[in-house]
């Protein structure tokens, strides 16, 4: 659903940009993937959900439901 990925997209960026200690863990942890260099691409959105769940849960606007299709589509073999 495009516009659950566009609330998506939005919740991440406002949390980060108004919770500096959820936003210094997803810089470390970006810091930390790019320095494995880390090519496949669903490892890399596996790697980052933990902390991206995280943040969406922060962010208040999804329902259980949202948050589960969200989930479940960063978890797809083909995410990324």
């Amino acid at each position: 659903d495009a516009s659950l990925a566009l609330r998506n997209h939005l919740a991440v960026r406002d949390v980060l940009r108004s919770d500096p200690e959820l936003r210094r863990r997803y810089g470390e942890l970006k810091l930390d993937l790019a320095s494995r260099d880390i090519a496949d691409s669903d490892a890399y959105v596996a790697a980052k959900s933990p902390v991206l769940q995280e943040v969406l849960h922060a962010s208040g606007r999804f329902s259980p439901t949202e948050f589960a299709t969200i989930e479940a589509l960063n978890n797809a073999p083909d995410a990324g």
